[in-house]
């Protein structure tokens, strides 16, 4: 076996300095490269300051105080290359990780020699490394944004179609609940499968906006009552092992957001609680309404204001205090790999500051965790549920003509019965020939048209077309995900998909209206 040997130092006889002394001094004081002596039982011997700087020690004294193969190492499991460089004299281009005393990963990469001095007294392990963690990062990041178009991409078509079933799904169960409004407990049950599947397709299209970072609508919520309501869930989705427990403050809660956005925070916070629970324990979420005097004076701190504070408390394990600067950091967990991606807390940051509002966290490792989001309060009004459930009679009705194109059988099927309830006549086309045939030849009041029949690259130049010819026709677009109304387009209203009764009834009647008063 071949090793490295090193100019004997510390004999106490003087010498010029040789270009080997030159070269391994400029190693140990370097800025830009990490250097560590180990021994072949992985006793830290030594280690210039930039090792040092990179593993948050102010001393070698505290490093040397570690097991290198145990504590210095992020996996044990690399100590194999130190043993194979001692077998072989030298492993080139070696990567490996290093846990830092914040318990950070710091990812080096770089040779390993096996070194003995020049009196053959000493034998030794030597890594000369560089940090290559921000280029992995780098990296990592870009993958990712590849990775998230292409996911965005996908999760376009998968929304399209997704929200084509709930089309059907929540229109029916609209029908459904008409038929037996006169039966309180099987209206009730059919009104709870409708909002449940209404508040899939929201969170849906709150998925989409967050890898697009879009802003989304809001609306005025109350969250008390939408935590109320989402308890059952909760308790269901925790486990038995794990007590859910309400604190709600008397006074007005209300905010401006999205619903299912807002039921998600809650969930994944409580979700996040639950683990941090080993065997039993309680969680309690809070509501209550606080005031913010020193707007500002913290680092992402809100506005002066008044704000609902909703926490989340767990009697878990609590969060180490090294750690607790990190846990909004993307894709950090400290769950481990298989049972986090990091990505929960971020998420809840980012949709507490687009609402204006703020994240803070409160850990005591023994003791528990507390999750506060804090959101402006709001001085709206949240929209009644009961207008959702309107009784047919108090619908906007008529017995116009509409001509309504739909490429999806069971969409089309699905409006064409609403528009029936509400008393229209409704011819059904399902492709573009067809529908400007039948438009041409009968006379009809209003055009609707669903997203199914074709792709805004299609439908738009033809809708151009439409109102160049019949010019006099009102028409109704549905359409799901991020369409708009063609510009230029007048006499033209968009409804998102899904919708309820409701809504449908209310857009149909306002164009008919608008267009008698022409």
């Amino acid at each position: 076996m071949t090793q490295t040997v090193l100019p004997e130092t510390g004999t106490g006889q003087t010498r010029d300095p040789q270009p080997a002394d030159l070269a391994f001094r400029a190693l140990l004081t370097s800025s830009v490269v990490a250097a560590i002596c180990v021994s072949p039982n992985s006793n830290v011997l030594s280690a210039n300051p930039f090792l040092l700087r990179l593993l948050r020690l102010e001393s070698l004294q505290k490093l040397r105080e570690l097991d290198f193969k145990t504590e210095v190492l992020a996996n044990a499991a690399d100590w194999q290359h130190w043993e194979r460089a001692r077998a072989t004299s030298r492993i080139a281009e070696q990567e490996l990780s290093l846990r830092a005393a914040d318990g950070r990963e710091i990812l080096l990469n770089g040779d390993i020699w096996s070194v003995s001095t020049e009196d053959g007294k000493g034998d030794f392990l030597l890594g000369v490394f560089t940090d290559v963690t921000k280029n992995r990062q780098i990296d990592a990041t870009l993958q990712a944004a590849a990775q998230s178009e292409a996911t965005v991409s996908l999760m376009g078509g998968i929304v399209h179609d997704f929200n084509n079933l709930l089309t059907v799904l929540v229109g029916n169960l609209y029908l459904v609940a008409e038929g037996v409004r006169d039966k309180p407990t099987l209206f009730d049950q059919t009104k709870r499968a409708r909002d449940v599947a209404q508040r899939g397709a929201d969170l849906i299209r709150q998925l989409l906006a967050f890898s697009r970072e879009d802003r989304v609508s809001t609306k005025t919520l109350d969250t008390k009552n939408l935590l109320s309501n989402l308890k059952p869930l909760l308790e269901h989705a925790l486990g038995s092992r794990v007590s859910v427990d309400l604190a709600l403050d008397p006074d007005t809660a209300y905010v401006d957001a999205t619903a299912a956005q807002l039921e998600s925070v809650i969930v994944n916070l409580a979700m996040n609680a639950r683990d941090a629970i080993e065997t039993e324990g309680s969680i309690v979420i809070a509501i209550r309404i606080v005031r913010v005097e020193d707007g500002g004076a913290q680092e992402r701190g809100p506005p002066v204001g008044r704000y609902v504070s909703i926490s989340v408390t767990d009697d878990g394990c609590g969060i180490p205090e090294l750690l607790q600067d990190r846990v909004f950091e993307p894709y950090f967990s400290t769950k481990g790999e298989q049972r986090g991606t990091g990505l929960g807390l971020s998420m809840v940051r980012q949709f507490a500051e687009q609402c204006g509002g703020d994240v803070q966290l409160s850990s005591r490792p023994g003791i528990g965790t507390t999750v506060t989001v804090r959101l402006p309060a709001s001085r709206g009004t949240p929209e009644d549920s009961s207008i959702m459930t309107m009784p047919l009679k108090t619908l906007p009705t008529g017995e116009e003509r509409i001509l309504l194109l739909a490429g999806d059988p069971e969409i089309s099927r699905t409006i064409e019965e609403s528009l029936s309830i509400l008393g229209y006549a409704t011819r059904i086309s399902s492709n573009l020939e067809e529908f400007s045939d039948l438009l041409s030849d009968e006379e009809y009041s209003l055009v609707i048209i669903d997203s199914s029949a074709g792709t805004a690259t299609e439908l738009d130049p033809w809708l151009a077309q439409i109102r160049s010819h019949h010019t006099s026709v009102a028409i109704l677009l549905i359409a799901a995900g991020a369409r708009k109304i063609p510009h230029g387009q007048t006499n033209i209203v968009l409804l998102k998909k899904p919708f309820p009764l409701k809504d449908l009834a209310i857009a149909v009647r306002r164009l008919l209206d608008r267009d008698s008063d022409v």
